[in-house]
């Protein structure tokens, strides 16, 4: 049997949470200790060990991820909360002294992922395209044609994210955003592609997937698809960026194939499980890396295969 070992994942209660630790209890020999500032989070019903912690930005948080992995002698730790990430990768070395690996992208890496204009400039400076994008503090209303859209320098979920048609709009919604960015409207479909890539930072595959219908930012509605020109400027991406391990990009490519770039998750996307049952073993590939064994690979990747998502109901009895 294969050796048994112990995984410390943070964020169970994330909508990608039950289906990603089903896939790992389903291909590891493993011990699964979950952790969320809920104590109602429906990933608690896939763990072998359950935790309530305080939130990231509160003291103490990075002492009991620590406190619990020694605990429980934890092999793996798995973080995917996008506020953790950067402060996770600071110290990772205290992970690190305890023989545990880490799946996570390097600090410098995360700190281009995790701002909106660093992103943008990532792209251009590659020769990936993007919408035109400028900060809101260089932004004098002259540079970027009505309709566009302004979002926070930093955020997930389209949460803050508006589309702004006139003047008004633009002074309501502004006054209420600290830092953020104007960006060029791109009308067309709309792509997410889920990434692997190894410990050492090494591009291995992706899986692109169109986003159909979409709720609160993740897609409810999506089919996997085939689309060369994106898949090589995602791995192109990945490799320059160093990223290691899962990570999603989103695009844009409109009616006349233009494409545009404009997001990078350097974490596992909230609708990875369509890349995962069409043939792309990101889940277990991103255990696999950092264990240090041989990849599954993408094999047999179906596209145009569809997948809709509906609610389900998870009891928990509080007597116990």
């Amino acid at each position: 049997m294969e050796n048994h070992i112990v995984i410390l994942r943070t964020a169970v209660g994330s909508p990608v949470a039950p289906f990603l630790l089903k896939d790992i209890r389903k291909n590891f020999n493993c011990e699964i200790i979950g952790v969320d500032i809920d104590p109602l989070a429906c990933g608690f019903k896939f763990c072998d060990k359950s935790y309530v912690v305080s939130r990231v930005s509160e003291s103490g948080y990075i002492e009991k991820l620590l406190e619990l992995c020694e605990a429980h002698k934890v092999n793996v730790f798995w973080p995917d909360l996008d506020e953790e990430l950067l402060l996770i990768a600071r110290e990772q070395s205290r992970f690190e002294a305890l023989g545990i690996k880490v799946i996570l992208s390097s600090y410098s890496c995360l700190s281009i992922c995790a701002d909106k204009y660093k992103t943008f400039l990532f792209f251009r400076t590659n020769n990936i395209p993007a919408p035109d994008t400028v900060i809101s503090n260089n932004y004098n209303g002259k540079e970027i044609n009505y309709p566009f859209i302004i979002k926070p320098l930093s955020g997930r979920g389209s949460q803050n994210v508006h589309i702004i048609k006139n003047q008004k709009e633009y002074e309501f919604h502004s006054a209420q955003l600290d830092q953020f960015v104007v960006q060029e409207l791109l009308i067309g479909r709309e792509y997410t592609i889920d990434t692997l890539s190894d410990a050492d930072g090494t591009f291995k595959y992706c899986s692109v997937r169109e986003r159909i219908s979409t709720e609160s930012g993740i897609s409810v509605k999506g089919k996997t698809t085939s689309k060369p020109q994106i898949e090589e400027y995602v791995a192109r991406s990945c490799d320059l960026l160093k990223i290691k391990g899962p990570a999603c990009f989103q695009c844009i490519e409109q009616d006349d194939g233009r494409i545009g770039f404009f997001e990078i998750n350097p974490r596992i996307a909230g609708t990875v499980a369509l890349s995962v049952l069409a043939g792309a073993p990101i889940i277990t590939d991103s255990i696999n890396t950092f264990q240090g064994k041989d990849l599954l690979m993408k094999k047999n990747f179906a596209t145009n295969l569809y997948m809709t998502r509906y609610w389900t109901e998870e009891v928990f009895d509080l007597n116990n």
